[in-house]
């Protein structure tokens, strides 16, 4: 697996050989001269997007407050306004390299925004539609932002508006009996199962952050809506036996490919499906004390262990 290099990654290889004396002080310095100080930084960018998130937040609360008293035309002009310029602060952000973080809360406020601009345009002109129509038009709308901009928080919303739209549109399909909570199920399965293989495309675009983004959202999708499947079928413990398996699966994948994504979601899936196999067989039990305390011991017991291996795992690919 090709590994971008920068002086956090290669920092311990360089001290191990000065260790050993294959090269001195001075060559180990002019070594990691040669390299980009870090490479992301993963927190940072967390902390915008929360930061974002609660600019927007707050904006949406001042406005709503104060809802009535605002005309229509400075309601859609302040719409536009801000997606302007959140749009420009990202566009900027990358045209100036600006640290990352700036281009991740530009164009995260320029994929929320046309939500809320076709929520607004519905309410002013007395719009009446299904929430699937509001949510297909919202995915549609910002369809190309995580294309063009590469950016981690425009293709997260990008893939929960075509989330949202398909939840919608099954949720109106039911209503009028044209199917099941399993049938939702396996929609949503096959959706992560595309998304996880669509996302091997950004490869070819040199784009791994945004392909390991596509693909954990993938796979999660997956192995959620086989979960639930669980909750709705006589033979649950086939089904989430079948879905452990798969989890031990990927995580060897994973460690086999030195995907530790794939490693920690496995783990943590197949975490969710022993508690929950566990809880399920114990809530036939009636001592309700006995219930709580089985369950506190084993649930320690097992996170503890399990974790250790987990550790182990992600400790021999790094």
């Amino acid at each position: 697996m090709l590994v971008k290099l920068n002086q956090k990654n290669l920092k311990p290889h360089v001290l191990e050989w000065q260790k050993k004396n294959l090269i001195g002080p001075d060559q180990a310095e002019a070594i990691l001269q040669l390299y980009p100080a870090s490479g992301r930084n993963l927190w940072m960018i967390a902390f915008a997007v929360l930061g974002s998130l609660l600019c927007l937040g707050g904006v949406s609360l001042i406005i709503a407050s104060n809802w009535k008293d605002i005309p229509d035309s400075v309601k859609f002009g302040g719409l536009l306004a801000l997606l302007a310029g959140s749009t420009a602060l990202g566009i900027e952000s990358q045209h100036r390299e600006a640290p990352r973080a700036w281009a991740e809360s530009g164009f995260l406020a320029a994929t929320i925004f046309p939500l809320l601009g076709l929520m607004l345009i519905s309410q002013i002109f007395h719009i009446e539609g299904k929430p699937s129509g509001l949510f297909i038009a919202w995915a549609l709308g910002i369809a190309l932002v995580p294309f063009l901009s590469r950016t981690v928080s425009s293709f997260v919303v990008f893939l929960a508006a075509v989330m949202l739209a398909l939840g919608a549109r099954l949720d109106e399909w039911m209503e009028r009996g044209g199917g099941q909570f399993f049938v939702m199920c396996w929609v949503f399965a096959g959706f992560g199962v595309a998304c996880a293989l669509l996302s091997q495309l950004w490869l070819l675009a040199g784009e791994r952050t945004m392909r390991v983004v596509g693909e954990f959202w993938g796979l999660a999708t997956v192995f959620v809506a086989i979960y639930l499947l669980g909750f709705d079928i006589d033979r649950w413990f086939v089904c989430w036996a079948l879905l452990f398996l798969a989890c031990l699966g990927l995580i060897w994948r994973g460690y086999s490919a030195e995907r530790i994504h794939q490693v920690n979601l496995g783990f943590v899936m197949a975490g969710i499906v022993i508690i929950s196999v566990f809880l399920r067989l114990v809530g036939t039990m009636r001592d309700t004390g006995l219930i709580f305390l089985l369950g506190g011991i084993g649930l320690l017991g097992f996170t503890i262990g399990w974790n250790m291996i987990r550790l182990r795992i992600l400790k021999a690919l790094q």
